[in-house]
């Protein structure tokens, strides 16, 4: 699990090493990319060797709300 800030964007990453799969892209997947994408960021999957999930966001939605 990685959480890395750069510039105006927040990173997340957790990955493993095992197996990989390649989730079906239901609801709930749906319903994060649908939030991410609303706060200008985005969501990505990669289930080759082993499970990467990949979370990025700008960090200016909440310096806006927080007054930065």
């Amino acid at each position: 699990i990685t959480l890395r800030a750069d510039g105006d964007r927040v990173r997340l990453v957790i990955e493993d090493d095992g197996h990989g799969f390649r989730p079906p892209e239901g609801t709930g997947l749906r319903g994060m990319r649908e939030r991410l994408a609303a706060l200008g960021g985005s969501l990505e999957i990669d289930g080759g060797r082993g499970t990467r999930l990949a979370i990025d966001v700008p960090t200016t939605h909440w310096l806006a709300e927080a007054g930065g």
